[in-house]
């Protein structure tokens, strides 16, 4: 596969550096100057967009809590649904987890914190 376009898909946040594939053509890039500099450019380009939209994007809070009480109102009513797959199947952690993100508690999953509707 082409260099470049592996180097494309490259995060910048170190989650590919394990990756052969990637170790391989950031090898290449070690040894072939020109390669070096486009991946230099390429990295300042996803870094200048990446922070540009971080900028602009302003979530409202609770956001991410009300996703995550979503998904848990989804997966509790795949839990009691009779078509589901497998009856055996937990789909919850033990009593009073809490979610963390960020390093800050979200709020406490699993004890009736969430509510529910049915749309």
């Amino acid at each position: 596969m082409n260099a470049k376009l592996t180097l494309q898909t490259y995060r910048p946040g170190g989650q590919d550096a394990h990756d052969p594939q990637f170790r391989k053509v950031l090898e290449q890039a070690s040894r072939d100057p020109e390669l070096a500099r486009w991946l230099a450019n390429e990295r300042a380009v996803d870094f200048y967009i990446a922070a540009k939209l971080q900028a602009a994007i302003n979530p409202p809070p609770g956001l991410l809590s009300e996703l995550l009480a979503l998904t848990l109102c989804r997966l509790r009513e795949a839990a009691a649904s009779p078509n589901r797959p497998n009856p055996q199947a937990t789909v919850a952690p033990p009593p009073n987890t809490q979610l963390s993100f960020g390093g800050r508690d979200l709020f406490p999953l699993w004890g009736g914190a969430t509510r529910c509707s049915s749309a």
